[in-house]
């Protein structure tokens, strides 16, 4: 949360000339619910669940840009499928930034219980985001600059259109 994937990702996608897919968009048009909803009706287990069927559904898609929430690598079995989807991006960011992002929290479920739950979230997942393919930090340069550092990954892993 407040690292800058939906605008990383909505800018890499132009410049690779590929859709870009947001998992919590993808979740939200299969369950015919907002995310809160979703987390309301089924709790966090019911929302992972549908998390791990959108991304399923992935496997057999065009390439895109797939932005994911933060907590898909929560899920062991997600990590399988991240790796058949293509090459995974740490967007990094220091937890000082991210909760000046993330704001009240509002849309954002695991926000909601404030400052202390997003630190807890932060230092567990960290981790499990370190085994991206690639980190690039997001708060001290701009999203243009951030595409750059993931463009000539791609091109020095020869993944242009992976």
């Amino acid at each position: 949360m407040g690292a800058g994937k939906s605008t990383i990702s909505t800018l890499l996608a132009e410049r690779l000339e590929l859709a870009v897919i947001d998992l919590d968009r993808l979740i939200e048009t299969r369950e015919s619910q907002l995310i809160p909803e979703i987390f309301a009706q089924q709790g966090e287990e019911g929302f992972r669940r549908c998390e791990t069927l959108a991304l399923q559904s992935l496997i057999s898609a065009a390439p895109a840009v797939i932005a994911t929430g933060g907590g898909v690598v929560t899920q062991q079995r997600n990590w399988p499928l991240l790796r058949t989807l293509g090459l995974s991006v740490y967007l990094k960011a220091e937890l000082p930034t991210l909760l000046a992002r993330i704001g009240s929290g509002e849309g954002r479920p695991l926000a909601q219980a404030g400052t202390h739950r997003l630190t807890s979230l932060f230092l567990a997942r960290q981790p499990l985001y370190e085994m991206a393919d690639f980190s690039v930090q997001t708060d001290r340069v701009t999203p243009e600059v951030v595409c750059d550092l993931i463009l000539n990954f791609i091109h020095t892993k020869d993944l242009s259109h992976a």
